[in-house]
């Protein structure tokens, strides 16, 4: 199976921003920018993920859809703040592929079933967040802050049920680390997945993937860090501040422990080593 290597864009308050288990945000600058050398660089697909929406009921991305989607043409998915019909529909309209929905989804359990109906299932991405809590693994929303209590593998079942075309699952404990992916967590899902599912959260080198045991239902793996950060060294050498404020990157935390490889590279290393990628 060919896998898709997808950046993902966190975005708050039009910036670029990334943490440590959806914690500790920094700011990193322009998402239009990251998002057209991301394309440029060989992206299959890339999100965009307004981390405040559904926390602030607004969403402040609708600009930078419509200008995203004259400059790159892979599929686009756009998450964070989604409730209704109508909040699709306009995302759609500014040229968006997908939506990814996660906190509406559990709030209104019928809110899959209608969604798919009206656009298909193959509109609809189910973006779920989770995290291992009194020996079971828990489904998260709001940005991984409140715990929905259902059960992780209660809850894939529920949204196939109800439509989801595709499954967006983030280990919240491994996100942002750059220390690997949570094999448990990989290993407890995979007989129940039975739609394309994406997988996101810990990778720190290319050898975190190939060293997967059992790829052959994992259609594509979700990035940010390690894509983040290396757009961003590049940029610093070459003392380019169109990214905004960097000067984390100045400091010898950043360049002692983050992890950074290039779209391009991390598809080499993968083919490589056996992975068929696009």
């Amino acid at each position: 199976m060919i896998k898709r290597i997808i950046p993902k864009i966190d975005i708050k308050a039009n910036s670029v921003v990334k943490g440590i288990n959806l914690e500790g945000l920094r700011a990193l600058g322009d998402p239009s920018i990251f998002a057209k050398k991301y394309y440029d660089d060989g992206a299959d697909e890339i999100i965009y993920h307004d981390v405040v929406a559904s926390l602030y009921d607004q969403s402040t991305i609708f600009e930078l859809i419509s200008n995203t989607a004259e400059k790159i043409f892979v599929p686009l998915t756009v998450s964070g703040g989604i409730r209704s019909i109508d909040d699709i529909k306009k995302i759609l309209s500014l040229g968006a592929d997908k939506v990814a929905i996660n906190s509406q989804a559990i709030k209104d359990k019928n809110f899959i079933k209608s969604s798919a109906q009206v656009f298909g299932s193959s509109t609809i991405v189910v973006s779920i967040e989770t995290m291992k809590t009194d020996r079971d693994y828990y489904v998260f929303y709001e940005y991984g802050r409140i715990n929905s209590g259902i059960r992780l593998l209660d809850w894939i079942e529920e949204i196939q049920s109800k439509g989801a075309g595709e499954i967006l699952l983030t280990s919240i404990s491994n996100e942002g680390t750059g220390q690997g992916f949570d094999i448990n967590l990989l290993d407890l899902v995979k007989e129940k997945i039975k739609v394309p599912f994406l997988f996101n959260g810990g990778c720190g080198k290319a050898k975190d993937i190939y060293n997967i045991y059992d790829l052959k239902y994992i259609d594509g793996f979700v990035i940010s860090s390690l894509f983040h950060y290396d757009l961003i060294k590049k940029v610093n050498t070459l003392k380019d501040n169109t990214l905004g404020n960097l000067d984390y990157l100045k400091t010898e935390l950043f360049n002692q422990d983050v992890c950074s490889l290039s779209i391009s590279n991390l598809k080499k290393e993968l083919n490589t080593n056996g992975i068929q990628i696009r």
